[in-house]
């Protein structure tokens, strides 16, 4: 795992760096948007529900229709007004989809063992053309998605099978615990966008984040896990739609809250 870290920061770093507004600009945007979605998703949890199915909805248009912009377009409405609509199911679908995705990762990520695209010249030259940095990074992906696709195959039947039981069982806890289930995603995903856009960042500045948490990643991992609970908790507290719901206001002219007349004393 360490070492398929150091190759994607050996292929991806140089790309970074040769188009600075390719790296800069969506990275920034990640972390200003992982910020919001990390402390205050919950008080927008319709809205960004909204976002994640339309998001959601165009990979699969694009990658199981068609792939074309009609099709991506066309899931990507409709799976966003579904989203919208049935706000509690959708949510529910969240924390599933997170629950797997993150067992997959742990299932999967020790097997790759992806190689270096990048090929040594073999005069020694250390100058990268712009176009090659945009050929490696393609090349070293296409070859870790058909990896990936391998290692899903290895993998002992009885371990998906435990997270497909997991899996539905935090589908039936999104229904029933709808607000810690929305607060849980949400802080998840929020620091996911965080750590993706500066972990981009220190590679256009030249640094190796990736074989840092590599080296050490029980720390790394206490660290994601310490900023989503904290998340999680604070929007529980703090955001609309949380346990804490407003305290509602007397009305003028009457002691009672909805009734608006005033209590008859003897």
């Amino acid at each position: 795992m360490l070492e398929t870290m150091q190759n994607f920061e050996s292929v991806m770093g140089p790309a970074a760096r040769d188009y600075p507004m390719y790296a800069i600009a969506p990275a920034s945007a990640a972390v200003v948007a992982g910020l919001f979605v990390w402390l205050g998703g919950l008080g927008f949890k319709r809205v960004l529900m909204a976002i994640a199915g339309a998001a959601g909805g165009a990979a699969v248009g694009y990658f199981a229709i068609g792939r074309g912009l009609l099709p991506a377009a066309v899931s990507a409405v409709v799976a966003a007004g579904i989203a919208a609509l049935f706000e509690r199911v959708f949510i529910a679908l969240l924390a599933a989809i997170t629950i797997a995705i993150i067992g997959a990762t742990i299932l999967v990520g020790p097997r790759i063992h992806a190689e270096n695209a990048v090929d040594e010249s073999e005069g020694g030259e250390e100058t990268v053309e712009s176009d090659e940095s945009i050929e490696q990074p393609t090349a070293y992906l296409s070859d870790l998605g058909g990896e990936i696709r391998q290692v899903f195959s290895e993998v002992p039947r009885y371990q998906w099978v435990i997270i497909g039981l997991i899996t539905v069982i935090v589908l039936v806890a999104g229904f029933v615990f709808r607000r810690l289930a929305a607060a849980t995603c949400f802080s998840a995903l929020g620091t996911l966008l965080i750590a993706t856009g500066l972990i981009v960042l220190l590679l256009y500045t030249g640094a190796t984040p990736l074989s840092r948490v590599g080296s050490r990643p029980l720390m790394y991992v206490g660290i994601f896990a310490g900023m989503a609970t904290f998340g999680a908790v604070e929007q529980l507290l703090f955001c609309r739609g949380g346990l804490i719901k407003p305290v509602k206001k007397a009305e003028p002219g009457g002691d009672d809250v909805g009734g608006g007349k005033k209590r008859r004393t003897k």
